[in-house]
């Protein structure tokens, strides 16, 4: 139970406007879809307007909305960063779309928790101004259009070294991938953890936030390895991206091959993603989540 000393809520709406507001919002179909995000914003909002926001920190947040045990510890756990920034986009989405005439805005400053109510801009050439900055602050924004995560592969292999190229090879390329602007990646060592929770993934993609997954199987026959990659939409579960590559393995050249791989991989999943083959609906799964 929270017992921290209220803080004067300021707003220039009153609670009860603001509560119509948020269960205008939360009848939103993404929102119904999404109990974690749903219950997140609810939180926030009926903290906020009954003057507790300076309650509104990351373990607060994750023992009262994500059920996490009173020994969490946010420094080791960034699943309340994930979701609040998954919660950012959701409301940016429910905005531009189905909400894009209501008077009341919800919006979260990065870097806090605390959310801010606002008036809609009424003046149409003010309206207007404020939606063309919007889209260019969006086209230049550093925000990916598709979050991505990449399980360990699968090894047909007992081979030590054929375990060590593929558990090296899912990590550089989950390393490499970073440095592709339109994709942000979950870390790998997150992802190993999942992994093995014997949970699907959709229900991966929930909890660390992410709308594409990468796959991989390796094979080893005698000197010759091959790799079979493929990229799936965790929400609708379509492979959009395969390929398979095949080369002579050896302790030898096994960095030389790892890098070789890594670099032809990255450079494919980076073309075919530049081309923006399926990036306006990987934005909308990423904000639908």
């Amino acid at each position: 139970m929270i017992t921290a000393k209220p803080s004067e809520y300021q707003s220039n709406f009153c609670p009860s406007e603001i509560e119509e507001q948020l269960e205008k919002i939360l009848q939103d179909e993404h929102f119904i879809e999404s109990r974690i995000l749903s219950k997140f914003l609810s939180f926030i909002v009926k903290e906020t307007i009954s003057g507790r926001s300076d309650c509104l920190k990351e373990y607060t947040i994750a023992t009262n909305v994500l059920g996490k045990p009173t020994h969490f510890k946010p420094q080791e756990n960034g699943i309340v960063r994930i979701h609040a920034g998954r919660l950012r986009r959701m409301l940016n989405h429910y905005y531009e779309t189905i909400g894009n005439n209501d008077e009341i805005i919800f919006s979260i400053p990065k870097g806090n928790y605390v959310p801010i109510f606002s008036s809609r801009v009424t003046d149409s050439e003010e309206k207007l101004d404020f939606t063309l900055a919007g889209r260019s602050a969006k086209q230049n924004s550093q925000e990916p259009l598709a979050s991505f995560a990449i399980l360990p592969f699968a090894v047909s292999s007992s081979n030590e070294m054929v375990n060590s190229f593929a558990e090296g090879l899912c990590s550089q390329i989950n390393t490499n991938l970073m440095a592709v602007r339109q994709i942000s990646v979950v870390a790998h060592s997150a992802l190993r953890y999942l992994a093995g929770k014997n949970l699907d993934w959709h229900e991966i993609s929930v909890i660390a936030g992410f709308n594409h997954i990468m796959t991989g199987s390796v094979q080893y026959v005698r000197d010759r390895v091959r790799i079979s990659i493929e990229i799936s939409k965790c929400e609708s579960y379509r492979q959009v991206w395969a390929d398979t590559f095949e080369r002579h393995l050896s302790e030898a050249n096994l960095f030389e091959v790892q890098d070789e791989l890594c670099d032809l991989l990255i450079g494919r999943v980076k073309e075919f993603f530049s081309e923006g083959n399926d990036m306006e609906e990987n934005l909308a799964v990423l904000s639908a989540v």
